[in-house]
C-alpha cells in the first residue's frame, strides 16, 4: 500500500483511494470521494 501511494505521488497524482477487502465498505461508496475530492475520509 505504501509503495503504491508513493508511486502515485511520484506520478503527480493529486488524490489516492485505499480500500481494504474486509467487506466493511462498499465499492459503490467510492463515488462520494469523487463528489467531494477535498474531503478527507477515514474509517
Amino acid at each position: 500500500m505504501i509503495a503504491g501511494l508513493r508511486a502515485a505521488a511520484a506520478a503527480s497524482f493529486s488524490h489516492a483511494l485505499q480500500l481494504d477487502a474486509d467487506g466493511q465498505h462498499q465499492v459503490e461508496d467510492t463515488l462520494a470521494c469523487w463528489q467531494r475530492p477535498n474531503a478527507i475520509r477515514t474509517a
